[in-house]
């Protein structure tokens, strides 16, 4: 297993947030965090252990690992926040989200020659979403237990977000030409 294997969570863990803004019923928006929560469970270990032993997958596609738990914590804030979970199981989503996005950064850095070799690629995309929901997850938490330090984190993460997703959209703008030759 990649981390690109994230995508049916990541599918499910946006129902909550939407369904929390159209009038989705609770019951709906919780079943389906509570299945993206399940597969995140379950994918998330063996992901770790094969990136812990192996330098193989050495290209952005290692930078989702993190957006199953930021989405996840998101969701938890947008469509639950404490209604049907205790708050601590908030917290320690979110919490858990930040360590995640700190362990992808360490694999990421024990392989960066290999992923800078890759530059720049569509793959690179990789870098947008995970370092966005990141980003919202810890602003949200933040703000739940009125944290300056992890304002400041949110902030940084969400400065780091906006460069990210404007570089590669200019970079894809260069590119495209070439790409669409084939080249």
């Amino acid at each position: 297993l990649e981390p690109t294997a994230f995508p049916a969570d990541v599918s499910l863990g946006l129902v909550p947030i939407v369904g929390s803004k159209v009038g989705m019923l609770p019951a709906a928006r919780d079943a389906a965090f509570w299945l993206a929560f399940a597969n995140a469970v379950v994918i998330t270990p063996p992901v770790v252990v094969r990136l812990a032993r192996s330098r193989k997958t050495a290209d952005p596609g290692i930078w989702p690992l993190c957006a199953p738990w930021a989405l996840l914590a998101a969701a938890w804030h947008a469509s639950d926040g404490g209604r049907g979970t205790p708050e601590a199981f908030g917290v320690g989503l979110s919490i858990f989200a930040i360590l995640m996005l700190g362990l992808t950064f360490v694999f990421a850095a024990l392989r960066a020659r290999a992923i800078a070799r890759t530059f720049f690629s569509p793959a690179w995309a990789n870098f947008t979403f995970p370092t966005c929901t990141c980003s919202v997850a810890t602003l949200r938490l933040a703000h739940r237990v009125s944290s300056p330090a992890l304002m400041v984190l949110g902030g940084c993460l969400g400065v780091a977000a906006a460069t990210i997703v404007l570089t590669v959209l200019a970079l894809t703008i260069v590119h495209l030409p070439a790409w669409l030759q084939g080249r």
